[in-house]
C-alpha cells in the first residue's frame, strides 16, 4: 500500500512539474536571463514561427565569430530534438536555422553550452531558454463575383495563414463545386511559400438562372483542425442585381457597388444611384464594378 501511495504521489508530482503556467514559466526564463545577465543580452521571442532562426546574443564579441560562418552545431541542443545549421550573425550573435520546419504549436526547449566558448563559472557552462512554436490556422475570403461578359463569371479569393504554409499546402485545403462538379481554382505560383495566397476560379459559363457555387475548406492535411464551406449566388442570365456593396476608406472615400452583369460605359447613371443628404457624386465604371 505505501508503494501504491508512493507511487502515486511521484506521479502527482511529475504531472504538476509539467503543467506550471505561462507566467511561471515567463518568470522562470526572466530569473534565467538575470542569472547568464553578464553574459546574455537577448535571445528568440517566446512564439516564433516554425521557419524561423532562434538567436542568441551575448553581452561581449567571442573570437572567431564572424559573420556568416558556420559555427559547430552541437553548441544548442532543442528538446524535442531538431537538427540544423548554427551561423555566426556577427562577433557576439548565432542564428540555429532548423533543417526541418519545427512542429506547430509546440514548446521547445533551447540549451546552449555558454561554456564551450567563453570561459564562465560552472554554474554558468549552460544556459537555457524556452519558447513555443506558433499554432497553424487559417481563413479563407472570397470577393464578390466578378463579370468577363454577359456569359462569363470569375470568383477570387485568398488564404491567409497564423504561419508561414507551402503553396502546395494551401492548394490541399480549399475546393470548389458547383451543381456537385469540381471547379478548378488557379493559384498564383510566383509565391511557394508565404502566409498569403491568392486564388481564382475562372471563366464560369454563367448559368440562366441563379446558381450556387459551393467554397469548402478542410485543413486536416496541414494537421490543422479546421472545416467550413461558404456558399456564392452566381446571378443568373434572368436577372440583373447588386450582388455587394462596400464603403471603402482610403485617401478617398467612396462607395463600390458590385452588379451581377458588366455595365455599359456609355450608359447614363443620373438617379440610378441616390444617397441621402449628397447632391453631387462621381461615377466610375469597370466591368460589373461602379
Amino acid at each position: 500500500m505505501k508503494k501504491v501511495l508512493l507511487f502515486l504521489f511521484s506521479l502527482l508530482f511529475i504531472v504538476s512539474c509539467n503543467t506550471k503556467t505561462a507566467e511561471e514559466k515567463l518568470q522562470e526564463q526572466q530569473n534565467e536571463l538575470f542569472k547568464f545577465r553578464e553574459h546574455v543580452s537577448q535571445v528568440s521571442d517566446q512564439v516564433i514561427s516554425t521557419r524561423e532562426s532562434i538567436v542568441i546574443q551575448l553581452t561581449t564579441p567571442v573570437e572567431g565569430w564572424a559573420t556568416g560562418k558556420e559555427l559547430d552545431a552541437n553548441l544548442i541542443n532543442l528538446k524535442p530534438s531538431a537538427s540544423g545549421k548554427l551561423t555566426a550573425l556577427d562577433a557576439q550573435t548565432i542564428s540555429f536555422l532548423p533543417e526541418k520546419p519545427l512542429k506547430q504549436d509546440e514548446e521547445y526547449e533551447v540549451i546552449f553550452k555558454l561554456g564551450k566558448v567563453k570561459e564562465v563559472a560552472k554554474d554558468l557552462n549552460e544556459f537555457t531558454f524556452n519558447f513555443k512554436t506558433l499554432a497553424q490556422d487559417f481563413i479563407i475570403s472570397t470577393d464578390p463575383v466578378g463579370s468577363y461578359t454577359s456569359d462569363y463569371q470569375y470568383v477570387t479569393g485568398a488564404i491567409k495563414s497564423s504561419d508561414i504554409m507551402e503553396l502546395e499546402n494551401a492548394k490541399q485545403i480549399v475546393t470548389a463545386k458547383l451543381n456537385g462538379k469540381d471547379l478548378l481554382l488557379k493559384f498564383e505560383n510566383s509565391i511557394t511559400l508565404g502566409k498569403y495566397f491568392e486564388f481564382k476560379i475562372d471563366s464560369i459559363k454563367r448559368p440562366v438562372e441563379d446558381e450556387k457555387v459551393e467554397i469548402s475548406w478542410k485543413g486536416k492535411s496541414i494537421g490543422v483542425n479546421s472545416k467550413g464551406n461558404n456558399t456564392i449566388t452566381l446571378p443568373g442570365k434572368n436577372s440583373f442585381s447588386v450582388t455587394d456593396m462596400e464603403l471603402v476608406n482610403g485617401d478617398v472615400q467612396y462607395i463600390l457597388i458590385n452588379f451581377s452583369d458588366p455595365l455599359e460605359t456609355s450608359q447614363n447613371l443620373d438617379g440610378m444611384i441616390q444617397i441621402e443628404g449628397v447632391d453631387k457624386m462621381k461615377f466610375e465604371s469597370k466591368g460589373n464594378e461602379l
